[in-house]
């Protein structure tokens, strides 16, 4: 069990790892663009119009591929994250009182489940979708 904490912390931070880089090319790409527009502009062979239209059209390439890959790869942005774990919180809580009120005349409530500490972002723990990556936004 420590094992695979162990590995999906590492996938977690490798997968952080690769979201910097990428963030990095991105600034990187924005950089080199606005730099050739910018020379090929001075030397008269694209009017100002045109280099802003192409630093743009290329900055929203950039960005929906970017996008697209963290699709692919299913993360979740921490303030979703954050509310989903709010949310199912505050089910929990209404399903006891619910079941606490509920409770036939003779029999027992049921027994209140231990509270389960929350796995934080990028452990896994129960359920479908709790080894999602979350990132930040």
């Amino acid at each position: 069990m420590a094992e695979e904490h162990d590995r999906t912390r590492n996938v977690g931070d490798d997968v952080r790892d690769g979201i910097r880089a990428g963030l990095g090319i991105l600034s990187a790409l924005k950089d080199a663009v606005e730099e050739t527009v910018q020379e090929m502009t001075d030397r008269g062979e694209l009017s100002q119009e045109r280099a802003r239209e192409t630093v743009r059209v290329t900055m929203e390439r950039a960005q929906e591929a970017f996008d697209d890959a963290r699709l692919r790869f299913d993360f979740v942005p921490r303030r979703e994250f954050e509310a989903l774990k709010a949310e199912v919180a505050d089910l929990r809580s209404r399903l006891a009182r619910h079941e606490t009120s509920h409770a036939r005349p003779g029999t027992a409530a049921p027994e209140a489940e231990e509270p389960r500490p929350e796995p934080g972002p990028g452990e896994a723990g129960p359920g479908p979708g709790a080894d999602i990556p979350v990132t930040e936004s």
